[in-house]
């Protein structure tokens, strides 16, 4: 669906759902209207399943980076250096770093070329710097 639907999702700001959803966590809660998923204790869901959602979300959020034309990478990579600076769990903002990392040493030199342009023109530089 990634690839066949990339336009419809971004359209529907696919990406900026799913960096909300790796910040906000909201599936660690139980709410009483959602569908009953959680033990009968009424616990949070342990620390190593939600990091495995998490990066099934940014595998999800690579494929439409990767999928979506030279100008939006300067869209993208403003979203992730985004959700680097809000998120208050340093795991994500390191696996999200990770993602910036894959983004620009990748074996495609002229998208690698326009990433690194659009991680410098986003702040990225001064982002790294908050986050130390």
């Amino acid at each position: 669906m990634v690839f066949t639907e990339s336009s419809v999702m971004r359209d529907a700001n696919a990406i900026q759902m799913l960096l909300d959803g790796c910040r906000i966590c909201y599936w660690t809660i139980h709410e009483k209207d959602s569908v009953n998923t959680f033990s009968l204790k009424e616990s949070m869901r342990p620390v190593g399943e939600v990091n495995a959602l998490v990066d099934e979300l940014l595998v999800i959020i690579e494929l439409l980076v990767g999928a979506a034309p030279p100008s939006f990478a300067s869209d993208d990579v403003c979203c992730l250096l985004g959700l680097m600076v809000d998120c208050p769990r340093p795991n994500q903002v390191a696996r999200v770093l990770h993602l910036m990392y894959r983004l620009v040493v990748q074996p495609n030199t002229f998208r690698a070329q326009t990433f690194a342009e659009a991680f410098l023109s986003c702040g990225g530089l001064e982002t790294l710097l908050v986050l130390l």
